[in-house]
């Protein structure tokens, strides 16, 4: 039987990595875009999609009015509106669709992908780029245990993971410059669970 915590350190050291090669002009920007919309649109398929509902939660928590796209209760978007576009690949379709749409609309357009060369990056206003290939060492770390060939982060898990963490960290960043404290975020939070 494998031991799990060599694996688990190994998946966070990856995370890691891929955060520590971040673009901090990016990272400044991206939260300048956020604190300044009115309004913010997120959109992902999948997984990206689960992450991007978890930023929309964080999002309402400090006072910024979010919304999924999809959802029924979601507005229409329009100038001065900031999309907030997630897909490690960078060609997901209805993704795709939603970033046309917003510029169409005028809205400005942020994707996060691990996809310099994709039609999301094409149309997007801003970018993130975060890597999305399993990182050696953890492919390392399986084949010690005899476990040749395995991927534990399969199908894009170290782009979400690392996206989950980077949007996590623009709140936190955003909670600092503004001081926003825990009970304003708490009394916020749903209470119709």
């Amino acid at each position: 039987m494998m031991q799990t915590e060599p694996i688990t350190v190994a998946l966070l050291e990856s995370v890691t990595k891929v955060l520590g090669k971040l673009d901090h002009i990016a990272f400044t920007s991206f939260i300048k875009h956020v604190s300044a919309a009115e309004r913010i649109f997120i959109v992902g398929a999948g997984r990206s999609g689960l992450v991007g509902r978890f930023f929309c939660m964080r999002l309402m928590h400090v006072g910024k009015q979010a919304f999924i796209v999809g959802e029924t209760s979601t507005p229409s978007i329009k100038a001065g509106d900031l999309l907030v576009a997630i897909s490690g690949s960078g060609h997901t379709a209805s993704v795709l669709n939603v970033a046309n749409t917003a510029k169409e609309h005028h809205a400005w357009v942020v994707a996060i992908t691990s996809n310099f060369k994709s039609p999301l990056h094409d149309l997007c206003d801003d970018f993130v780029r975060l890597e999305r290939r399993i990182d050696t060492d953890l492919r390392d770390e399986v084949a010690k245990h005899g476990k040749e060939g395995l991927n534990v982060m399969p199908m894009g898990t170290l782009f979400e993971l690392s996206t989950l963490f980077y949007l996590e960290s623009v709140i936190g960043q955003m909670i600092v410059e503004q001081e926003i404290a825990e009970e304003e975020m708490k009394r916020r939070h749903a209470n119709l669970e």
